[in-house]
């Protein structure tokens, strides 16, 4: 029943805003965090891994966060299972 009202009711889908990027401010870290979590919980399909997720974040850094993350997938390349890793996967709930 549910079923065949959502198959008549018209949806929109809500275009999501572009975050953008983040280079240190601590001060808009917890926004940028969330606006990250809302995307990829938004986008669940197509990032499906917990790498994937770890991926789309870095690629909206700059600055010293970006020499950072770069740092980070380094290590993951080379199969250096880190403190460090730990830590990104808990920061974004993975």
């Amino acid at each position: 029943m549910i079923k065949e009202q959502l198959n008549t009711q018209k949806y929109y889908s809500v275009k999501m805003p572009l975050i953008k990027k983040f280079n240190r401010n601590q001060l808009k870290l917890k926004g940028f965090l969330t606006q990250i979590k809302i995307r990829i919980d938004n986008e669940r399909l197509k990032l499906a891994t917990s790498f994937n997720k770890i991926i789309y974040a870095g690629m909206h850094l700059t600055g010293k966060p970006l020499k950072w993350f770069q740092l980070y997938l380094l290590k993951t390349q080379t199969n250096e299972v880190t403190t460090i890793n730990k830590k990104v996967r808990y920061i974004f709930s993975l």
